[in-house]
């Protein structure tokens, strides 16, 4: 556990940061971060699911008073299976969780998957362009389970919506910003409605300058840089995961 806050302020700021630019971190990055400082992934859940709306709360507002507006327009369709499929299917991540926490090793699992979902995007993506709406669907609702059970399903959201929008970063950007703040919420919501009597809730107050330094870093950079390159962090930002689960393993 971090009892150092200057640490713990500076990876609450490093992730800020990262979400900020890629529209995922928080989660993808922070999990295997903390679970290097022996936190349960219970305990981590709690903890970076409120950083990670915050994060995306505020990049939304800022999306909406500072960017053109056919930038934030989403088609109905995709918000539609996203709720149905992907938001739904949430709860029954954190279901499995409760019934598998003590018996399975998340870590193997996260790495796995984390993996999986680049290689799959990089060598494939081909395909996956033209997929049955039927096999979308599908698809959205893997991404909720996986984000219930883990942690890391906007990995995978990411880089659905990074086919969506064909790499477009404004687009992909907010549509990844909006749709992951649905998934942290909800999945927060879920998560203290059925184990609020297991943890003591952490106040992140004291975070707020913490993220609203990294949120504005954060758009800084990312107004500097190109399509290509913000696909590529996404990419390294999954892989580092990985292998920092791999590597503590």
């Amino acid at each position: 556990m971090i009892t150092d806050y200057n640490l713990l302020y500076m990876i609450v700021f490093f992730l800020s940061f990262l979400q900020t630019i890629a529209g995922v971190g928080v989660l993808v990055v922070g999990t295997p971060v903390l679970f290097f400082f022996e936190y349960t992934i219970i305990e981590i859940m709690y903890f970076l699911l409120p950083i990670s709306i915050i994060t995306s709360l505020f990049n939304l507002i800022y999306f909406n008073f500072l960017s053109k507006k056919d930038v934030i327009k989403i088609n109905f369709s995709v918000k539609k299976y996203f709720f149905i499929f992907c938001v739904s299917s949430i709860f029954i991540g954190i279901l499995l969780l409760k019934i598998l926490g003590n018996y399975f090793d998340f870590k193997i699992l996260i790495s796995l998957f984390i993996i999986f979902s680049v290689l799959i995007k990089n060598y494939y993506q081909s395909i996956l362009i033209n997929l049955p709406k039927n096999i979308k669907k599908f698809f959205l609702f893997l991404i909720g389970i996986f984000h219930g059970l883990t942690n890391v399903g906007g990995t995978l959201l990411s880089i659905f919506l990074l086919i969506e929008f064909k790499g477009d970063k404004l687009k992909s950007r907010y549509a990844i910003t909006y749709f992951y703040f649905f998934l942290a919420f909800l999945k927060y919501l879920i998560l203290f409605l059925i184990l609020e009597n297991e943890l003591k809730l952490l106040s992140i107050t004291k975070f707020f300058p913490v993220i609203l330094t990294g949120i504005i870093f954060g758009n800084i950079i990312i107004s500097k840089l190109s399509n290509k390159i913000f696909i590529k962090i996404i990419d390294t930002l999954a892989v580092i995961s990985a292998l920092a689960l791999i590597i503590k393993l």
